[in-house]
């Protein structure tokens, strides 16, 4: 059996506030520190997608050494 929730494409379920987040820090490390962390098609969809009904509500980009907690284990 296959559930299929019409939920649309990854970057439609991201939450807009991590959605506009995500992107500041993407132009930030590209502009500013010269690491690229996309392509343009990822970019492009990053910043002109739409949440639909349902959202992801954890960040979609967890980076595990941006976790405080984590890096004081170590």
């Amino acid at each position: 059996m296959q559930l299929d929730e019409n939920l649309g494409s990854y970057f439609e379920c991201i939450d807009p506030w991590n959605s506009k987040l995500w992107y500041a820090k993407t132009l930030y490390c590209e502009k500013q520190l010269g690491i690229q962390t996309m392509d343009e098609w990822q970019l492009s969809m990053l910043a002109t997608s739409r949440t639909q009904k349902k959202s992801m509500k954890e960040p979609c980009n967890y980076e595990m050494l941006s976790n405080y907690k984590y890096q004081k284990l170590f």
